[in-house]
């Protein structure tokens, strides 16, 4: 990647992790091609490959993605329901990102998807499906202060 033009430099940041049989992912900022092309490879080498799992995808300090970025993630949870994934959990920022997440992926046309605004709510939601997170478990607590203090909380 050393080699990249400046508009295929990766935009957006994330973490993910495996918290017993949830793939948490949490990620800040703007996303380009780039920037969803390099969380997804890392998605799936994170994804259990020997068990049920469910998704959370922490996107509280997200703040939005091209289109065709968009369109990729439609290709990433479409992945995650065929290699084991039962349930996704996605916290968006703000009823706006909600208009566009449905719009431009028909999330809300598969049951498996959910769709909530706080991490209270996720963890709450993942339990009752079947598989516990508590708010204690979320490994990802420095990253989203750092992501609210650089990109603000718009809910």
């Amino acid at each position: 990647m050393q080699n990249m033009l400046p508009w295929q430099r990766i935009h957006g940041e994330w973490q993910i992790s495996l918290v017993g049989n949830v793939l948490i992912r949490t990620f800040a900022g703007n996303f380009n091609d780039a920037g969803t092309l390099a969380c997804y490879e890392e998605f799936k080498e994170k994804a259990p490959k020997d068990r049920p799992w469910a998704s959370l995808a922490d996107g509280r300090f997200w703040e939005m993605s091209t289109q065709s970025a968009l369109q990729t993630y439609q290709g990433m949870r479409d992945w995650a329901f065929e290699n084991g994934c039962e349930h996704i959990v996605f916290i968006l920022p703000s009823k706006f990102h909600k208009i566009i997440v449905e719009r431009e992926t028909q999330a809300l046309s598969d049951p498996r998807y959910h769709l909530c605004f706080d991490l209270e709510h996720a963890c709450e939601q993942l339990t009752t499906l079947g598989f516990p997170l508590s708010l204690a478990d979320y490994p990802h607590t420095a990253f989203a202060e750092k992501a609210r203090r650089q990109y603000g909380e718009t809910a």
